[in-house]
This record gives C-alpha cells, structure tokens and sequence, in this order.
C-alpha cells in the first residue's frame, strides 16, 4: 500500500497526500490480506483509500462493505494501459465511488498520470467498461499476432504487415467510422439501416479464410468462436442485416 506517492505530475500538498492512501497489488487476495486488517482499518479511517489492484465485482463489493465498516470512503480505480502510458500521461484509469470523494482526491489521482474519469457513483461502476475493454484488447492482440503469423509463413513480412495493411487502417477514418456504424447500431437494435455487406456475407468470407489457413496448418482456434457466434446469429435470422446483429446474440446468452 502506498501512503506518499512519488509525485511527478503537478503538485501535491503533503496533507493531501497522507488523506489519500493508494493500494495496488497484484489481486485482491493480497490486498485482504495486506489491507483488510483491524491495524490498517484504524488508520485509515476518515480517509479516501484509492483501490487500483485487479479485482471482480464480488471482491471490489468486499472490500467496500469493509471500507464503510471501518469509516473508510473508497475509489476503485481500472488501469486500462502499461505503467509507461501513465507516466507519460497518454492513458486511461476509470473510478468509481462518490462524486465528492473523486474531486477532492483529484489532485492525487492527476500526479499519477494519465486521465482519471469517473464513470459511476459505486466502486463497483467501474467493473463493466473495464471488462469491456479488455475483451476489445485481447481479441485484437491475438488477432494481431495471427495475422502476424500468417504472414510470416506466407513469405510477407509482420513489417510490411503492420506498416502497410494495419498502420493505414487504424490511423485512418474507416476503422473508427466502422465502429461508430456498428455502435450505433447495437445502441438502437436496429440492423437494417446503411447496409454494407451481409452477416452472411462476413460469415462466407470467414469461412474461406479459415479453409484456406487449415491447408498451410495455420491453427484457427483464435476464429472458431468468432465463426459460431455468426453462424448462431445467421440461424437466428439475421443472415441478411448487418454483422452488428452479432450484438443480440450476445446479449440474449442464446447458445
């Protein structure tokens, strides 16, 4: 737990510093164990205990019920990027907990770096986008590294790849006008509207494309649920509207 964080950002008076005590530990089985304890709870009373470390909605609720218990207020914090990105300011934590508590502790949460945002009034508000965000990250990532893959064993170099087929794509309009679309979409449950291609035809094209991988034995585990979850969504009728329609079956839990 640290008590007086090393202050690079702004400033910061030591009175604040020592009303804002910030724990970030590997998961919450260390912070029970190194937080939750008579000793620490008497000291930190009256105080804002800024949370950081990974912790699922049940574990966060614990911690908070054990917080007001010992007159504790509580800001569970979600880092959404590498401790680099912070210092440099460039990235994301998300808070939940009080409105109060949040902008008294602000000063603090900026000398950490990156953009604190508060995005709900119960430390547990933070659990959905950060989840969220994550199942973005990882399929991107892994998708990332396949195509690298497939490239590399194709005779096409992961340099050319990035520079010339990725790079082009994220930096420019169509990406974020692709997602903007399917967003908009999945918010109004409406799958008909400005039709570009079919679910079936992004079904048919995936389908080639993991045909053609089994033949050079590219392994295509990484795009099986991504085929079932199309397949699920053609056989529930949506085959002629848009690929955002994948958003109903995930939302409905239909298997």
């Amino acid at each position: 737990m640290i008590e007086s964080p090393c202050i690079k950002r702004g400033e910061v008076t030591p009175r604040l510093i020592h009303l804002t005590p910030i724990v970030c530990l590997f998961n919450h089985a260390a912070t029970r164990d190194t937080v939750m304890t008579d000793e620490v709870g008497v000291e930190l009373r009256d105080k804002t205990l800024v949370q950081l470390s990974s912790a699922k909605t049940k574990e966060v609720d614990e911690l908070a019920r054990w917080a007001k218990a010992n007159g504790i207020a509580m800001l569970n914090g979600g880092i959404l990027v590498y401790p680099d990105d912070i210092r440099a300011g460039e990235g994301a934590i998300l808070y939940g907990g009080s409105r109060h508590h949040f902008d008294t502790a602000r000063p603090v949460l900026d000398a950490m770096g990156g953009r604190p945002t508060l995005v709900g009034e119960h430390p547990t508000d933070t659990i959905a986008p950060v989840n969220a965000y994550y199942c973005f990250l990882y399929p991107a990532v892994l998708s990332f590294l396949l195509g690298a893959a497939i490239c590399h064993r194709g005779g096409f170099s992961v340099e050319s790849f990035i520079r010339d087929v990725i790079e082009p794509f994220v930096r420019g309009r169509s990406l974020m006008a692709f997602i903007e679309n399917v967003a908009r979409a999945a918010a109004d449950r409406r799958y008909d509207g400005d039709l570009q291609a079919s679910l079936d035809t992004w079904n048919d094209l995936l389908g080639h494309v993991m045909a053609d991988l089994e033949t050079i034995d590219i392994d295509t585990a990484a795009l099986r649920p991504f085929k079932a979850l199309l397949d699920r969504t053609a056989a529930a009728g949506f085959g002629q509207q848009d690929i955002a329609a994948v958003f109903e079956t995930l939302v409905t839990g239909d298997r």
